[in-house]
């Protein structure tokens, strides 16, 4: 970096080398934001609570966790085999084509370390969400309360919905339907009919 650029090779100088040296730098997460397929899949479950209030969203998410848990462990209690159901499955499909694999030893004396075990899915579900009293229970703090956010005008050009409607189209006052035109007949200028089931004198002979 020095031969390449100098002023570049004095100013990081001025820094701690384990601040930007790759060297330096750890192996592990590099930031506290990760966006993987976990956090895809929950907010494509949550998505038609998000556009509720703050705290009838938590509320609905709450209640959403709860039936999860619940519908987990109930599938859980059936279920008594060494692995989890979706493992077993996958093994038992995997069965035939294992004559190929070669078994290898991970060290550990009483060959017990697995994971996704029923043991360790069983205590991933022994707790449980505790519920929760209606609004008019919670404790009032002497806390500002929160104002809502200021409504901050899109920079693009807003979407217009007034949509020009066909004359032939109806409108509903209350529970009667009433029509929005009248027809006129080409042929004799009265309303009500068309030229094609008009019986009367024409209006201009010519």
């Amino acid at each position: 970096m020095k031969k390449v650029n100098q002023d570049a090779w004095s100013y990081l100088m001025k820094f701690d080398p384990v601040t930007w040296v790759r060297a330096y730098f750890i192996h592990g997460l590099k930031v506290d934001n990760l966006t993987n397929n976990i956090c895809e899949s929950f907010n494509s479950k949550i998505v038609k609570y998000m556009c509720n209030p703050i705290l009838t969203m938590c509320e609905e998410l709450r209640c959403y966790l709860m039936r999860r848990m619940v519908q987990h462990k109930r599938l859980i209690e059936c279920h008594h085999g060494k692995l989890v159901p979706i493992q077993e499955k996958r093994l038992k499909r995997l069965v035939k084509p294992s004559n190929k694999w070669i078994a290898e030893w991970i060290g550990d004396n009483e060959n017990k370390h697995f994971e996704l075990c029923m043991e360790s899915l069983k205590k991933t579900y022994e707790h449980f969400i505790q519920p929760v009293t209606s609004e008019e229970f919670w404790i009032r703090t002497d806390q500002t309360r929160l104002d809502a956010p200021v409504i901050k005008r899109i920079i693009d050009r807003p979407k217009v919905h007034n949509r020009q409607k066909d004359p032939t189209e109806t409108v509903i006052e209350g529970e009667k339907l009433k029509r929005s035109f009248y027809v006129t007949c080409n042929k004799c200028g009265q309303t009500g009919h068309n030229y094609k089931t008009c019986k009367g004198v024409p209006s201009n002979p010519n």
